[in-house]
């Protein structure tokens, strides 16, 4: 079986949403659409600082745009 990386840094999910400046209902509708990816432990969520980082380029570019 191939080694994983440490998926580095994370988020809950909350501290995440609170970090962007928006709501835990705007951060569900962005996780429902697609625009961020999640993993669970358990029943916590959380954000990896690799995604919080795509999702940070996308918003930037469609803002370019």
């Amino acid at each position: 079986m191939p080694k994983q990386e440490a998926p580095g840094r994370s988020y809950t999910f909350a501290a995440w949403c609170e970090l962007r400046g928006f709501s835990r209902t705007t951060g569900w509708r962005l996780l429902r659409d697609g625009e961020i990816t999640t993993y669970k432990v358990r029943s916590n969520r959380y954000v990896t600082e690799a995604a919080d980082r795509d999702f940070i380029a996308r918003k930037e570019q469609e803002a370019a745009a």
